[in-house]
């Protein structure tokens, strides 16, 4: 068996380090990788302010792994060497490893804070036949038992007079996915994440079906930037809050009969998109039957008409749609687009029907949050089951405002149950106080009033909830952001009683 020997750099988080999660120890990437995969001999690099460290490990390497032989070298001080003597004494390491072991397969483990030296160890790879190199990837739930390694680099390196770059590799869904906010274990997100992966690849129309803020529009965007049009723009078209006319007018475009001059002709969202662009539709099913019937049209055909136009028009843009409805049946679509669209549904499963994943993403947004903290927070183990036990009825956008408002505000460093602004017994549901009981209809009741009445109760309710963010309000309520500004700055305009 060919003998294989891991080079690493004692990191900030060897051997054990504190995670997100109030007093939970983590163990470092050199123990999770030692624990994850198999290695004859382990040399350590370090520097001379982690003489500590290096006996904290040297004795946890005793006890977890006697087999693995075990080596240090020391760098020196950080910053006492620039990128040439860096890359010079690492270069030495290798050698002397080849001495020892001529026919090893050297695996080198990058440090995620160590720029310089990833930067040495990347040219040193490709100048070295046999060497790969690993990185542990972040650590929400990781242990001994169950590291999360990523291998980066497997392949042999190319030959030093190859003067050609290398084409860079396209990052994986899982990598895309996670850095979207699209994060998750449950088997119904995992089947999800590689449905869209493989929806991506082709031109096909997708109709992505979810909740209110379970991630429909983010998971739009994972499928543009898998695609091979991901290279060119995606626009986002919210057009069911129109008027018909606006609405086919925003997509198809419009052109006055009366007039050959293409001064009058204003070009709509799919013709904007024809140079293998991608258009999202959003909220598919309140578009008109006759807006329906024109986007199945083009579906069908590449061709469409613009409003006003005598003659059809042709583009290549890819549509994905959204809708709220729970799947494609319940949809208020009609039949010629639903029979386009039947084969191609995603369905994005609410919080409620993968309770395990919320600590994963309540974990996901703390971390990227404290990425801009001066000082980090750590959430409770209490605080993550009682949140496993809210109801989220705004799926992951809520519970994403719940962790960023916990950590902003808090007094604390640790985040606890109290923290949450989501209780378990009082969550929000949007319009519960708004109108608990229907009116009495008789004379003098107007529909009309009634109805402008309890829409601009609803507006400022949502106002309420989202701290004055119209964009927050606007997609609580599933308007566009232009509709709440309008009411706001009519509102402004009355007169104060």
């Amino acid at each position: 068996m060919t003998p294989s020997v891991l080079i690493a750099e004692l990191s900030e988080l060897d051997p054990y380090s504190t995670g997100l999660v109030c007093g939970e120890e983590h163990p470092g990437p050199i123990l999770c990788l030692l624990q994850e995969k198999r290695f004859d001999a382990l040399v350590l690099i370090y520097r001379n302010e982690q003489a500590d460290k290096m006996d904290q490990i040297r004795a946890e390497l005793d006890s977890l792994h006697p087999q693995v032989k075990f080596r240090a070298e020391n760098i020196g001080e950080r910053g006492s060497s620039g990128h040439a003597q860096t890359a010079f004494f690492l270069q030495s390491v290798v050698d002397s490893v080849r001495t020892v072991v001529p026919n090893a397969v050297i695996s080198v483990l990058l440090d995620n804070e160590s720029a310089q030296t990833n930067l040495a160890w990347m040219r040193i790879v490709y100048r070295n036949a046999g060497m790969k190199l690993l990185q542990v990837c972040p650590m929400l739930h990781a242990t001994t038992a169950r590291p999360n390694i990523e291998l980066i680099e497997e392949s042999p390196p190319l030959p030093v007079s190859h003067r050609a770059l290398r084409e860079t590799p396209k990052p994986m869904a899982d990598d895309i996915a996670r850095s979207l906010g699209l994060t998750g274990k449950h088997p119904s997100f995992c089947q999800l994440i590689d449905s869209a992966s493989s929806m991506a690849r082709f031109d096909n129309p997708v109709l992505i079906c979810g909740e209110p803020g379970s991630g429909k529009t983010t998971l739009a965007h994972l499928i543009w930037q898998l695609s091979p049009r991901s290279g060119r723009k995606m626009q986002i078209a919210d057009p069911a809050d129109l008027p018909d006319p606006l609405a086919y007018a925003l997509l198809f475009g419009s052109q006055d009969s009366g007039s050959k001059s293409a001064a009058h002709s204003v070009s709509g969202m799919i013709e904007n998109c024809a140079d293998n662009g991608t258009l999202l539709v959003e909220n598919v099913e309140n578009l008109s039957d006759r807006v329906q019937e024109a986007i199945a049209h083009y579906l069908a055909s590449g061709e469409f008409f613009a409003q006003g136009a005598r003659h059809h028009s042709t583009a290549n843009a890819r549509l994905i749609f959204t809708s709220e409805s729970d799947s494609i049946d319940r949809a208020n679509i009609v039949p010629s687009l639903k029979n386009i669209l039947f084969s191609a549904t995603l369905r994005i499963p609410p919080l409620r029907e993968r309770r395990e994943d919320i600590p994963i993403i309540a974990l996901h947004y703390l971390r990227r949050i404290n990425m801009s903290l001066k000082n980090a927070r750590s959430i409770s183990r209490d605080a993550l089951r009682n949140m496993q036990k809210m109801p989220w009825h705004e799926n992951v956008r809520e519970l994403r405002v719940a962790i960023e408002r916990a950590a902003l505000f808090s007094p604390k460093p640790e985040l606890g149950a109290e923290s949450m602004c989501v209780e378990e017994e009082s969550a929000p549901e949007y319009g519960r106080s708004v109108n608990p009981q229907l009116p009495e209809i008789g004379e003098g009741f107007s529909l009309e009033s009634y109805l402008g009445d309890l829409r601009k109760r609803l507006i400022l309710r949502a106002l309420e909830l989202s701290k004055g963010n119209q964009s927050e309000a606007a997609r609580m309520l599933h308007i566009t952001p232009q509709a709440v500004h309008q009411f706001v700055k009519f509102q402004a305009k009355l007169p104060k009683k």
